[in-house]
């Protein structure tokens, strides 16, 4: 039976307003994500390592009435986990 390795992803607009960059993986915090790479280019990366984009879903969170703050939230898996 084929087994998926699942990465969850998700994105904001950096506070310039610039585009969205993916701020978590995992649950994990990026490195200085707001200089990182788009959520486009960092989809290619991810793709050229062998992981598929599987859903993609936008995600408004609100942090107070005044100032919420717009995310993507993506889902791709890698077959990593698959034996032949």
């Amino acid at each position: 039976m084929q087994q998926w390795e699942y990465l969850f992803v998700f994105a904001a607009i950096t506070s310039d307003g610039g585009e969205f960059h993916p701020r978590f993986a995992n649950e994990q915090e990026l490195d200085e994500w707001q200089k990182g790479p788009t959520m486009y280019d960092y989809a290619n990366q991810l793709g050229e390592r062998g992981w598929e984009l599987f859903a993609c879903h936008p995600i408004v969170f609100t942090q107070s009435s005044r100032n919420p703050t717009d995310c993507i939230g993506s889902t791709c898996h890698h077959d990593g986990f698959q034996t032949t």
